[in-house]
């Protein structure tokens, strides 16, 4: 496992669960959950950056139901 990856991750974690303004309407503020599945997210488009367009298409969806 790559340190620097899981500190990034971890640092998006916590910026994604404590920011005040609500930038994204679709992730919710404070949501223990929320925090840990993007941190995942990150570290998983820091190892192989597909991930990342994965990540949006699932965000895209969830805008839906």
């Amino acid at each position: 496992m790559n340190k620097k990856y899981l500190i990034v991750a971890v640092l998006v974690s916590l910026f994604i669960y404590f920011r005040k303004i609500d930038y994204y309407k679709l992730i919710p503020r404070k949501n223990l959950l929320t925090a840990l599945l993007i941190g995942l997210w990150t570290y998983l488009s820091l190892k192989e950056p597909i991930i990342i367009i994965v990540g949006l298409l699932i965000l895209l969806l969830l805008q839906f139901r």
